[in-house]
């Protein structure tokens, strides 16, 4: 069986095509010969980009191969980094404090979450320690990019991150692209799940991309006590923050859209 799911991953992976797939019952034995043919460098697949997703406790296991799509929302995160900086919201320790790392595999997840392994499309890691030098064990913030699933999937893909962390992961930004319509015309939602540092509840916040609402929501935004997961360095103010531009997200996926023949909604 693992054979057959390894042939047809590396295949998707090679031909960028289909861009996601998803296996159910995968015994941990055979995701272990997967997850080891996939990483071994005599397969030389490190040229590409593909991201591991291993739901233990469900014997789930997905993989993605980004496309242009998919990578713009990381695109829009790393500009309004840079908006944030021109107009001075940053902290001046920013930079030394906090890690932007794209798709590194987190494994030490903990509890019902145990064995499992995952990769973000972007991960902000700050640093700890008395003197700031050591990486957080978990990031406090990750995006995850894609096309939609069920809202048990993309429930279980944020549980794993925050409740699989002891709540350490303060923040899941999901950008959610929907397939085709009949017309050609492509939906897109954000999503922002928050919980507080060592808390199990979530709070969801989904806010409508395309089609663009009526009535205009606003821009939601990141605070620096959520990036440094409740314990800001000396001189930060926990309550400032990132803004994230709903506008500027269509204008990026709006682009991308475009670019592989489809339109909006």
């Amino acid at each position: 069986m693992s054979v057959e799911i390894f042939k047809e991953i590396v295949d998707a992976i090679k031909a960028r095509t289909p861009d996601m797939l998803t296996f159910y019952n995968v015994h941990h034995k055979e995701f272990a010969d997967i997850h080891k043919g996939l990483r071994h460098r005599t397969n030389y697949l490190e040229q590409y980009a593909f991201r591991i997703h291993w739901f233990a406790a469900d014997r789930i296991l997905k993989v993605v191969m980004p496309s242009p799509l998919h990578e713009c929302a990381r695109g829009w995160i790393n500009q309004m980094i840079v908006v944030a900086a021109m107009r001075g919201i940053l902290p001046e320790v920013w930079p030394k404090t906090m890690l932007l790392t794209s798709s590194p595999e987190y494994r030490n997840f903990i509890g019902d979450y145990a064995g499992s392994k995952k990769e973000a499309d972007l991960t902000f890691v700050p640093m700890v320690g008395p003197d700031l030098i050591l990486k957080a064990e978990y990031p406090s913030v990750v995006l995850e990019s894609g096309w939609d699933e069920s809202m048990q999937q993309l429930h279980r893909d944020a549980q794993l991150w925050q409740r699989g962390s002891g709540g350490e992961v303060c923040v899941v930004v999901q950008v959610k692209f929907y397939r085709p319509n009949d017309d050609n015309r492509m939906r897109a939602q954000l999503v922002l799940k928050r919980t507080l540092p060592g808390e199990r509840h979530v709070f969801v916040e989904p806010y409508d991309i395309f089609p663009a609402p009526n009535n205009p929501q606003e821009n939601p935004s990141i605070s620096f006590y959520e990036f440094y997961a409740g314990d800001c360095p000396p001189g930060v103010n926990p309550e400032a923050g990132i803004t994230l531009d709903l506008a500027g997200l269509r204008d990026i996926a709006g682009r991308e859209m475009r670019a592989c023949g489809s339109q909006h909604a």
